[in-house]
């Protein structure tokens, strides 16, 4: 009937955007945690530079 394949393509349209939304969650987690790794290379990157420079300052 009629109202079956409304209701069919209803869900099949639900399915969709439900699938989509993942998609999108996922590809915005990945870019997060791309993000919080290259800070942490970052802060790593000065914690180097700062131990350098504090093993190289003359002792007195």
């Amino acid at each position: 009937s009629q109202q079956n394949c409304d209701i069919r393509e209803a869900l099949k349209l639900l399915g969709q955007f439900q699938h989509q939304q993942g998609d999108n969650a996922r590809a915005d987690a990945e870019l997060v945690l791309k993000s919080q790794a290259q800070r942490h290379a970052q802060r790593m990157d000065i914690s180097r530079i700062l131990q350098k420079s504090t093993q190289q300052q003359p002792q007195q």
